[in-house]
């Protein structure tokens, strides 16, 4: 468990999205050529099938009576529309291939639901958060449990010592101790260690 939590707190977000927006263009590029080679040159065809099918369809409603027309008026669709089985034809080659191409974007999408997840998890146990509630949300949610972590830390103060969440008005960081907020000495305003100057009555902090 240790050297998961070490190797997801390692992970590199940048990288690992950018690697995977690359796989998913790859992918769709090759999808995109696949079904181009595969379907291409029967459009034309199925066009004109489609065509013929619906200007029978014309001719046999134009031929009806207006009695038939009544009674049939219902049934319809079903009457006069064309089957598109007898036009639409897919051999076992068709199957396979829309099957790989099916497998292919299921298989990117999980994973990056699944990289979305790590990040959260990593992002949680690097600040301090509660990883299984914010890793849990990024599974059912996914961007969303990305930005509800987002607002939990903007909410906190973040010890820039050790990194980790602290309350909006802790002094120091109950982790490693490290100074927070000072007060002046001057007027007593409640200043950050790192500020120049105080921003209650503009003392220099730092000689």
């Amino acid at each position: 468990m240790n050297k998961m939590k070490e190797k997801v707190k390692r992970m590199n977000p940048k990288k690992g999205f950018c690697n995977l927006i690359l796989c998913a263009v790859v992918f769709c590029i090759i999808a995109g050529i696949g079904t181009a080679a595969k379907f291409g040159s029967r459009i034309p065809e199925m066009k004109q099938q489609i065509e013929a099918a619906e200007k029978t369809n014309e001719e046999i409603y134009q031929n009806t009576s207006e009695k038939e027309r009544d009674r049939e008026e219902n049934r319809h669709e079903k009457e006069h529309e064309f089957e598109w089985n007898n036009i639409v034809t897919l051999t076992t080659s068709d199957y396979v291939f829309v099957g790989c191409v099916m497998a292919g974007f299921w298989i990117i999408l999980c994973i990056y639901w699944l990289y979305t997840t790590a990040y959260v998890v990593s992002k949680s146990w690097e600040v301090g958060a509660n990883a299984w509630i914010f890793g849990i949300l990024a599974l059912v949610t996914n961007l969303f449990g990305v930005a509800v972590l987002w607002i939990y830390i903007k909410m906190h103060l973040v010890c820039r010592e050790c990194g980790m969440l602290q309350p909006r008005n802790a002094n120091y960081c109950s982790i490693c101790g490290s100074a927070i907020y000072i007060k002046c000495p001057d007027c007593g305003s409640r200043i950050s260690i790192h500020d120049e100057y105080c921003n209650g009555c503009g003392r220099k902090m730092r000689s």
